[in-house]
């Protein structure tokens, strides 16, 4: 796309329309499965602006003066839907958009936040792994009083684990200032 500023227009309209539900604390319970296939698409396309450096067709020899606002509709929408994806514990999405933004050049804070996303997602793969091979290979043994094994969805974190993280993330970002 060679209008990236239609791109970033797309999702701060988004942004705007969604606004009053992203201000609660339990958003991802609300936002509909369109919006979030919207996040979805904004963030792909938003990422492609990034990677390829097209920013409104631009002659490589001009500045793009509006490119620190861009990166900060970009971050915001990715750390929301990346905690949206880490509620519906679609873990490997969450992982890929803290990856990504990672790579970039963001605010301490919005490091944090992604930083602590992605080590709540891949604590809980972890979690999960290491438990089934255990049980899995004691039940393969035969060994006698094993418990059957039981292969258990992954829940994903619970509201509370994603506040406690936060307020954690936040007040760790007030005391070293």
């Amino acid at each position: 796309m060679k209008q990236s500023w239609l791109v970033f227009n797309a999702s701060i309209e988004f942004w705007n329309n969604y606004l009053p539900i992203f201000k609660k604390p339990d958003f991802f319970q609300f936002v509909l499965p369109q919006g979030i296939k919207a996040m979805g698409e904004c963030f792909e396309a938003m990422s492609n602006c990034f990677t390829s450096g097209n920013f409104a067709g631009l002659d490589p020899s001009k500045v793009d003066y509006e490119l620190d606002r861009k990166m900060v509709v970009y971050s915001n929408l990715s750390m929301l839907l990346a905690r949206i994806y880490e509620f519906m514990s679609q873990n490997n999405d969450a992982v890929r958009i803290c990856d990504i933004l990672l790579q970039k050049q963001l605010p301490s804070s919005l490091r944090k936040t992604f930083d602590s996303i992605r080590a709540r997602v891949t604590k809980q793969v972890s979690k999960l792994g290491d438990a089934q091979p255990k049980a899995a290979a004691a039940a393969a043994k035969g060994a006698k009083g094993a418990p059957p094994v039981e292969v258990k969805e992954n829940q994903g974190p619970s509201k509370v684990e994603i506040l406690t993280s936060e307020v954690l993330s936040y007040l760790e970002l007030i005391q070293n200032g």
